[in-house]
């Protein structure tokens, strides 16, 4: 009899506490339950947080390992050459140029007492440049000055391409912010942030597209001049042309010395009225004295 009581009363304990948690549920408040999701999404933005850089950092790992870790070389050169005449030098140059796949990129022209120059930017494949800087001295073209220098960007690219992969990786993770995004408010705070990232990875695409531009073309900046006749290659006149331009300087001399005596001539006629006046007047006082 007992054991049927305490049964009895561990059923009604039961069916009490069970009453007690539903009536519990129902009371909580609707902002209780809207702010649960927003909790959510922000202990979710968290973690994904540590884990976006996390992966990040694994992701550059292996971008590292998969880049090409071949030296990249930037290499430039200047060539000074004298030639005999110009316009027959660019035209055959220029020849040349093309038949070693390269382009001018920039070209300047001057004309001096001394010298026709010009001097010229030429963008030349890699692989073709000792051809191209051996072959621009030929004929009457005498080479006065060269130099080759060379740069190593590996270290510049690498690290460039490791940090696009990287803000790739992170604007994959806020698209998947952006369709977890509940209100207006976090749509706008993700795609802000997403195209604050684009444009990071738009600049580095742009920075790693002309790095490698420069490491598959090198650059020569060629000027070649013609001097005129009696100068020599610094520009100085020789020893003769110097003896001749000291008569023809003398002879300008002599004239423009002439031109600015006749400029001031008001002062010769005043110096001409005085003279005359004093003399008048000394006649004058030798007549007086022999009357």
């Amino acid at each position: 009899m007992k054991r049927h009581f305490l049964a009895y009363l561990l059923l009604m304990f039961t069916v009490a506490a069970c009453s007690q948690a539903s009536r519990d549920s129902k009371n909580i408040s609707p902002a209780e339950k809207s702010v649960a999701p927003n909790l959510n999404l922000e202990s979710t933005e968290a973690v994904t947080d540590e884990s976006t850089t996390d992966k990040s950092i694994s992701n550059s790992n292996e971008t590292l390992s998969g880049i090409d870790f071949d030296k990249k070389i930037i290499k430039n050169a200047t060539v000074l050459l004298e030639v005999k005449n110009n316009k027959d030098y660019a035209q055959k140059m220029k020849d040349i140029i093309k038949k070693h796949g390269a382009y001018i990129s920039k070209e300047e022209n001057y004309n001096t007492e001394e010298k026709v120059e010009t001097v010229l930017g030429i963008r030349v494949p890699v692989p073709q440049f000792e051809g191209l800087i051996n072959e621009l001295a030929f004929d009457d073209a005498r080479q006065l000055e060269r130099s080759v220098t060379s740069e190593d960007i590996t270290g510049q690219m690498i690290d460039v391409k490791a940090r696009l992969e990287a803000k790739k990786a992170t604007r994959e993770k806020y698209l998947e912010f952006l369709k977890q995004g509940k209100t207006v408010e976090d749509v706008l705070r993700v795609q802000a942030e997403i195209n604050n990232i684009q444009e990071q990875i738009e600049s580095a695409e742009r920075r790693l597209a002309y790095l490698s531009n420069q490491t598959q073309y090198s650059t020569i900046t060629l000027t070649y001049f013609e001097p005129k006749s009696g100068y020599e290659y610094n520009g100085k006149p020789s020893f003769l042309s110097r003896i001749g331009n000291a008569f023809i300087n003398g002879g300008k001399w002599f004239v423009d010395l002439l031109i600015a005596i006749i400029a001031i001539w008001p002062f010769w006629l005043a110096i001409a009225i005085i003279w005359l006046v004093i003399r008048q007047y000394r006649k004058n006082k030798t007549i007086n004295k022999n009357v």
